[in-house]
């Protein structure tokens, strides 16, 4: 219950007030201001009853306790959970008493301490809520007693009693099983200890420096490992002195907890007193070589948070040390690219400079090779050359690492781009490079380059005879050769063919050159050599045997090779008499007219890979063909009249069938011609006319009259009548057999109820049996294949050529993936052929074989998931392969392994081995947010256990905003002091910049008020992309279309790259002055900065909220659950549960006026390069692995736990007061002129001598802009009190004069109220007259003729032009009639003005003028429809466009009334 009469009153009075501000003023003295808070009582509660309650003072002290103890118990006081509300008045009595006793003596002085105080109070609660309460409550008395700093004798109790609470839980965890909770509690206990040393840190409480340092280390402990009884005792009386501590026995302590003793460390190396001697023993402790990796990178992290590494470096006699230097200011720091100047250290280097000076060039390496290998090549002309200090550089460990990273980080496809560059770009590499090598990397990489086939699919065999075809001549047997001694097999054949094949591809000219290259040709006379066919090639022929060309290019072998052929297999001969009957030199430049002559189409010679796959497949299939010479491909290939005899597959088996299936999507039906000659008629498919029959020599009468065909003619149907009843079905080749039809040739084909085959399937079949038809005609060197019509060779080939490129569209691959995977399908058909051998009377066989390649060759080879996966892996591996073997050809191979040393080789490298020269430039994981990310993802559903981890990493681009709330605060706090009480219009802040304000500061304060503008231009600059709608769901009207800022207001529709308008020095204060008026967006800028700290202050907030929570449910779990470390699962659920409590208690509030240094601290800011980073070097476990890049991994428990203790511990919701600028004249667009009549009724007409006093006294415009401040001073008070004065000095509520109210409550200076209240209207005018002196003011300012001025069109200028509209005579004599009967009319002026400056000053206003005012004017007051005078005397004629005469009328007519 409250003690104090009015207190509750009074507290929502006080609330609404920023009481520092707005009644103390600045600078506050509380000696000082006591009379004027007293002042402010009386005022507000009557003479009567603030006497009363005054003397309701402790009579001791004459301070207020009572109203201290409603407001502590009320909560309007900062809640601290665990300390009751007894012991918080205590805490408050105390604190406040010893600080500031006169504010305590009244209820404004007692608010403004708590405003004043809050963050010591908020400290202190927050240490004493650590204890239990029976030590809280000794505390507070020993504190109460002690003469000395009341902050410095309570802060002494605490930490006895924390001592003590610490080693009750330790003693508990000791003694045996059943005290599990013990270990997390100690944790809670720990994370609520730093918390509350923050807190006391940003209180900048003067007893602190030495306090708690004990306390904070036990709590670093807890962290990271179990604490013991005897620990904590080693911990107090090591640190009792900071000055001195000892270290001796810390370190003996810690001896088999290095992770213990590491957080120890860190926690003293914070403390100034203790940081210097704490840094000498981490430097020495890193010479300890029994450490592991992240203890010592952890040591590196506390050395180098603090730039002391010269402790290191200076004396390091390992170059594991300087790696580990190196190595964090890798990972953690931002290093400039080097300079053609730069000197690179001799020897290790000795300073911090020289160790950047290495991390600096093996960041430009990586980042110049990056480069190098990424950029796009070009054909024609090569890419200009970059600018890199590294082409003056000769170092060998700078050559070798840039290798090593373009090997191990771009792989060996980054590798072969180096070798494509030119020379002098190389130099420093130490890459000595020819145009020939060139050359032959670019084949071996480009993916669309010819590839052998056989070399991939054949294995080591294969590779091992195309080895011997370069190999010196081998000598003859003596005894001659014999027919038992032919070892000739498929794979030695196939490599003599693919041997001339690449021959020819290396010195062929352009494709379809008539002059046939010898490299076909050269490796085809292998053939004629006995040495070859017993395995002993390339010997020479004997004298006289050897080959020889007749005239038509047909290679003749001598007589005992042809003998020793006869013995080849079957397959291995149809080879033989293929490549013997070719009359030219491979795919390319094929001279003669025999049926070998292959002339690709003009897409196909684009496309030389096509053309040479083609060739090699042929081969491949002709081997097929004589291997299967009873299946349908041995036939077509050696015998192709029997293809007349059974069905092909893939074919139309209806020699109609193929027009039918290309004219399927036709609206026609086809008959036949009295000679069989095939037509069709559309439309509704019945003939109509007759004519003559196209075809050659027929002539016949076609089509018909009345829909009968003419005699002789047949109707066949439409294609799906005729689908629906097969009249037959032809064996053979029966697709486009007349060259008339050879461009119906298509890739569509229906088996109808047989089978429906796909495009894939139908161009493989197809173009298999077609290169077996070409294939037999260029062995038997016929020109046309008499058994299939006029088909011709040539239309084969061309067939051929449509079937690959339709197969390649279908599939979307490229032509070597296409031919490889037909090469794949060929040797699965050679397989199906021995079950199945494809021919077949009848055409259910034909699609049954049909329906076997597509289900076991076409689907799995060309259809399957992975089939284009499997296909480039193959190819992959074989460009691999090649390539491996030309670079280290080039590099050397000592070279090679140094550069190609693999991450296992790597690990189990001894440091201490390697030179020093080469130790600093080997590579090493890197720790990054990008690896960490992937780290993470790999992890899959281990996340779920990290679930802190995942929330910081979601959150984690946004952090860095957070802390731009400060310079926001700041600058807003500097453009208020300057600007000062006198508030300023809106076209001034639109034509006044923040140059301005920086020209208005004294000279000794521009040199930081600079920086305070430079920082909030770039915090405005980063965030305002942000928000991309400014107001609900308005576009942000000051953002490209691109995303930019742009504060000229025409960004709308700009996406151009012209320089954007951002925030600067030469920026309207408009932008910078926080402004909200309510309506529509028509005052943007004004709203950019309440948006950006909106957003801003939301960020923070919403981020410690998902923190907290994730925090909690960690809590509630147990230390098994948490983590696989029980000592980071203890330190989350300990951060965990301190933020449950801490979200338990009220947000600390915000402004622009809270110290700097204190909103700083209380902001969750955040830098990557100085928080994130050096946690990830800390916690990467591969950071310290020099040798290799791969082997990035994190421990990511303990990064979660250090998170947790070292970012997040503390950190609470904030709740941001915005004030927002009040510009002179505008009271009404701020809802203070419509609030005003709720609070304190005002009078609806000025008396006469006020309105003359008005239009007599205020003579210049800057008077009425003062006075009309002064107006909006008073009224702004009596709103946010929410009440009228009471009885005071005989003045009854509204009657009160508006000079005393001004004077006593708003506690504005005399001299200002005296500047700006002219002394007549200071002697008349009431605080009833508010809103009338407002109105007459305002409308003086603008030039209303009602107030004296002859210029009617200026009258509220901002009102649309539609409701302007002239009374007509009519209408103003029934509307001066109405005034005259009713003089209530008058009170709806102010409702009529608020209308007219609202809604229909909005230039976006889209009400039509035919509506009735009357309904407007109740909607802006729903009160006025249950005025019985409204509803009989308003005109019900006047309509919306009339509004503003109607106003000027009615100020006209009760002006002179009054």
């Amino acid at each position: 219950p409250a003690q104090f009469p009015f207190s509750y009153r009074l507290q929502s009075q006080l609330a609404a007030l920023d009481v520092e501000a707005s009644i103390s003023g600045k600078d506050v003295d509380p000696s000082k201001m006591s009379g004027a808070w007293q002042a402010w009582c009386k005022a507000h509660l009557g003479e009567a009853t603030w006497t009363a309650a005054d003397r309701l003072k402790d009579p001791l002290t004459q301070w207020h306790l009572g109203y201290l103890h409603d407001v502590v118990h009320s909560g309007l006081a900062p809640r601290i959970v665990n300390v009751s509300a007894a012991e918080q008045l205590r805490l408050h009595t105390l604190i406040l008493g010893r600080r500031c006793p006169e504010a305590l003596q009244s209820p404004p002085g007692i608010h403004w301490a708590l405003s004043h105080y809050q963050a010591t109070l908020v400290a202190l609660a927050g240490a004493l809520s650590l204890l239990p309460q029976n030590l809280q409550v000794q505390c507070l008395a020993a504190a109460e007693s002690s003469k000395t700093s009341p902050e410095g004798s309570l802060l002494t109790s605490i930490e006895e009693g924390l001592w003590e609470s610490l080693k009750q839980m330790r003693s508990k965890r000791e003694g045996g099983p059943g005290q599990s909770g013990s270990e997390a509690a100690g944790g809670v206990l720990a994370a609520a200890l730093l918390r509350a040393t923050n807190d006391l840190q940003e209180a900048l409480v003067a007893a602190l420096p030495g306090r708690l340092l004990g306390l904070r280390c036990a709590a670093a402990s807890i962290f990271v490992g179990s604490c013991s009884v005897a620990v904590l005792d080693t911990l107090r009386a090591a640190c009792q002195n900071p000055k001195n501590i000892d270290f001796k026995a810390l370190r003996e302590t810690f001896k088999w907890k290095p992770t213990s003793l590491v957080a120890v460390l860190r926690t003293l190396a914070q403390d100034e007193v203790a940081r210097p001697s704490t840094l000498a023993v981490v430097a020495e402790t890193m010479k300890d070589s029994t450490l592991s990796g992240p203890i010592v990178r952890a040591l590196v992290a506390i050395i180098a948070d603090h730039e002391a590494t010269a402790l290191v470096l200076t004396t390091a006699t390992k170059v594991q040390l300087v790696q580990h230097v190196l190595a964090f200011v890798e990972d953690v720091e931002k290093l400039p690219l080097i300079r053609k100047e730069t000197k690179i250290p001799d020897s290790l280097p000795k300073t911090l400079e020289e160790v950047r000076i290495v991390a600096a060039l093996r960041e430009s390496v990586f980042d110049e090779v990056a480069y190098l290998v990424q950029r796009p090549l070009q054909s024609d002309s090569e890419p200009p050359r970059r600018n890199s200090a590294l082409q003056s550089i000769k170092h060998p460990g700078v050559a070798a690492l840039g290798l090593r990273f373009a090997y191990q980080c771009t792989g060996l496809a980054g590798l072969a781009e180096l070798f494509l560059l030119p020379k002098e770009e190389l130099a420093w590499l130490q890459i000595d490079t020819t145009n020939q090598v060139r050359k032959q990397v670019q084949e071996a990489r480009s993916s669309a380059a010819i590839v052998d086939t056989f070399d991939i699919l054949m294995g080591k065999s294969y590779h091992e005879q195309r080895k011997k075809l370069g190999k010196t001549d081998v000598e003859k047997p003596k005894d001659g050769f014999s027919k038992e001694d032919s070892v000739l097999t498929t794979t030695g054949l196939t490599a003599v063919f693919a041997y001339g094949l690449k021959l020819d591809t290396e010195q062929k000219g352009r494709l379809g050159e008539e002059a046939a290259p010898p490299g076909y040709e050269a490796a085809r006379k292998f053939l004629a050599l006995p040495s070859f066919w017993t395995g002993q090639y390339p010997g020479k022929a004997p004298p006289g045997e050897e080959d020889t060309f007749d005239e038509g290019g047909t290679l003749a072998i001598s007589a005992q090779a042809s003998d020793l052929a006869l013995l080849a297999p079957s397959c291995l001969q149809a080879q033989l008499r293929w490549m013997r009957a070719l009359p030219g030199a491979g795919p390319y430049g094929c001279r003669g007219d025999g049926a070998s002559r292959r002339r690709p189409n003009p897409e196909m010679s684009k496309d030389p890979v096509a053309v040479h796959g083609l060739f090699s497949l042929t081969f491949r299939l002709v081997g097929v063909a004589g291997r299967r010479q009873n299946s349908y491909l041995g036939k077509a290939f050696a015998s192709p009249a029997q293809m007349k005899s059974f069905f092909l597959p893939a074919m139309a088996w209806d020699e109609t069938q193929a027009i039918f299936e290309a004219m399927r999507a036709e609206r026609v039906t086809w008959y036949r011609c009295p000679n069989g000659h095939l037509y069709s008629i559309g439309e509704c498919g019945g003939p109509v006319q007759s004519t003559k029959c196209t075809h050659p020599g027929c002539n016949r009468t076609i089509g018909g009259v009345d829909h009968r065909p003419a005699q002789g003619n047949s109707r066949l149907g439409t294609f799906y009548e005729m689908e629906a009843d097969k009249r037959s079905s032809t064996p053979g080749y029966n697709q486009c057999l007349e060259p008339h039809q050879f461009s119906q040739y298509n890739h569509q084909l229906s088996r109808g109820r047989l089978s429906t085959m796909s495009t894939e399937s139908v161009c493989f079949q197809r173009l298999i049996l077609h290169l077996a038809m070409l294939a037999g005609a260029e062995t038997r060197r016929s020109l046309d294949l008499d058994t299939v019509g006029r088909l011709t060779s040539a239309e084969i080939w061309s067939r051929v050529q449509k079937d690959f490129l339709a197969l390649k569209n279908a599939l979307e691959w490229n032509s070597v993936e296409v031919v490889l995977a037909l090469h794949i399908a060929l040797i699965k058909l050679d397989s199906l052929l021995e079950r199945n051998n494809g021919v077949s009377d009848s055409p259910d066989k034909a699609a049954h074989f049909e329906t076997l390649v597509h289900e076991e060759i076409v689907r799995p080879t060309f259809l399957g998931t992975f089939s284009r996966k499997e296909v480039a892996a193959k190819l992959k591996d074989h460009q691999t392969s090649t390539l491996e073997a030309l670079l280290k050809k080039q590099l050397g191979t000592e070279r090679w392994e140094q550069i190609t040393l693999d991450a296992a080789e790597a690990k189990e490298w001894d440091l201490a081995e390697v030179p020093d020269s080469d130790a600093l430039w080997l590579l090493r994981p890197r720790a990054s947010v990008d690896s960490l990310k992937q780290c993470f993802e790999r992890r899959g559903g281990e996340c779920q256990r990290l679930p802190l981890l995942q929330a910081f990493l979601q959150q984690e681009e946004r952090l860095p905003l957070i802390g731009l709330m400060a310079d926001v605060l700041a600058w807003q706090k500097l453009v208020t002091k300057v600007l000062g009480a006198e508030p300023i219009t809106r076209e001034e802040a639109a034509k006044r910049t923040n140059q301005d304000i920086l020209d208005a500061l004294p000279k000794e304060e521009k040199a930081a008020g600079v920086e305070v503008l430079k920082k909030f231009c770039t915090a405005f600059n980063q965030v305002m992309p942000k928000l991309t709608n400014l107001f609900e769901c308005q576009k942000n009207p000051f953002l490209t279309d691109d995303g930019r800022v742009d504060l000229s207001g025409t960004a709308g529709g700009r996406g151009d790259k012209a320089p954007a308008n951002v925030m600067g020095t030469t920026t309207p204060l408009h932008f910078t002055l926080p402004s909200h008026p309510p309506g529509p967006l028509a005052d943007a800028p004004g709203l950019c900065t309440i948006q950006i700290l909106n957003y801003l202050v939301r960020s923070h907030n919403e981020v410690c909220q998902q923190l907290m929570e994730v925090s909690r449910s960690i809590a509630l779990r147990t230390s098994d659950e948490a983590s696989e470390s029980q000592n980071a699962g203890v330190a989350i659920a300990a951060v965990g549960t301190s933020a449950a409590n801490a979200e338990e208690e009220a947000a600390l509030a915000l402004g622009a006026e809270t110290p700097h240094d204190i909103i700083r601290q209380r902001l969750l800011t955040y830098s990557r390069e100085q928080d994130f980073l050096p946690l990830l070097h800390e916690f990467s476990t591969g950071a310290s692995q020099w040798g290799s890049a791969q082997g990035t991994d994190y421990d990511m428990y303990g990064l979660e736990a250090a998170i947790a203790s070292r970012m997040l511990v503390g950190k609470r919701p904030l709740a941001l007061q915005i004030r927002h600028y009040l510009y002179a004249g505008e009271a009404r667009s701020r809802g203070t002129l419509a609030a005003l009549q709720g609070v304190l009724p005002q009078v609806a007409l000025l008396p006469g001598s006020l309105a003359e006093a008005v239009r007599q006294t205020l003579d210049t415009r800057e008077q009425v802009i003062r006075f009309l401040g002064l107006l909006e001073e008073a009224m702004r008070f009596l709103v946010a009190v929410g009440t009228g004065p009471t009885k005071t000095n005989g003045e009854v509520g509204g009657k009160q004069l508006l000079s005393t109210y001004l004077q006593d409550v708003a506690m504005v200076d005399a001299q200002r109220l005296e500047a700006g209240l002219p002394s007549l209207i200071a002697q008349q005018a009431a605080l009833d007259h508010l809103r009338a002196l407002f109105l007459a003011a305002e409308a003086k300012l603008s030039g209303d003729s009602s107030a004296g001025s002859a210029e009617e069109h200026q009258l509220l200028p901002s009102v649309v032009a539609t409701y302007r509209s002239a009374l007509s005579k009519e209408t103003a004599a029934m509307m001066s009639t109405a005034c005259d009967k009713c003089p209530e009319l008058a009170s709806i002026m102010p409702v009529l003005r608020d209308l007219l400056t609202g809604a229909l000053s909005d230039q976006s206003a889209s009400f039509p003028g035919s509506e009735s005012l009357r309904e407007f004017l109740v909607y802006e007051d729903s009160d006025l429809e249950r005025e019985t005078w409204f509803v009989q005397h308003f005109p019900p004629d006047l309509r919306l466009e009339h509004a503003l005469e109607t106003f000027r009328l009615l100020v006209s007519r009760f002006s002179e009334q009054g």
